[in-house]
């Protein structure tokens, strides 16, 4: 039940820290799209403030997600993350700060750049989150239960991308059941 819990805490979606993750990701592009679109100055300061509290939402999870990446693989996701939430942010400032008006000339701009070049930036950053669900950690965690390696159903050079496991597998008769992972 304990390397569940973990499946279900960091990777499992939507529940996982990844999928609140992405989840996060489209709130921030929700909230710019509505900062821009928006016609009256009260609306665009409630959207603006869904905007941040969807940012740290994301800086939050991220933050979660980051110690359980432990293989090059999973360093690789978080980097590939990274790179890709610095350009979209970026972008996404630049346009909320051209938007956030009531002025419907550059309302119309913002909106032109959200869709010429916030969505390949978003596209680049859901794609890098979604390599977290084939990484090394994810796949590890989502065997869970033990009864899928005590029963063969995985072995551990399945679930440990042919890392040196005979310290832990150099039996071919011990019972898993119940294994806890550490992770």
């Amino acid at each position: 039940v304990g390397d569940y819990n973990k499946v279900l805490e960091y990777y499992a979606f939507p529940q996982g820290d990844i999928g609140r993750a992405m989840n996060a990701t489209a709130e921030v592009r929700s909230a710019t799209r509505g900062i821009v679109g928006y016609e009256t100055d009260e609306l665009i300061e409630v959207v603006m403030k869904q905007h941040g509290e969807a940012i740290k939402e994301f800086e939050y999870y991220r933050e979660r997600i980051r110690p359980t990446m432990v293989t090059p693989e999973g360093k690789a996701c978080m980097d590939a993350i990274d790179k890709a939430w610095a350009a979209y942010i970026k972008v996404d400032k630049e346009i909320v700060e051209l938007g956030a008006t009531t002025d419907q000339v550059r309302c119309a701009k913002a909106q032109e750049r959200m869709i010429n070049e916030l969505a390949p930036l978003y596209t680049e950053l859901d794609n890098a989150m979604k390599e977290l669900y084939i990484s090394p950690e994810a796949k590890l965690l989502s065997f869970a239960p033990a009864e899928n390696l005590a029963n063969g159903s995985v072995s551990f050079d399945d679930l440990l991308g042919g890392m040196d496991t005979t310290v832990i597998s150099g039996d071919d008769d011990v019972d898993l059941t119940g294994i806890n992972l550490g992770l």
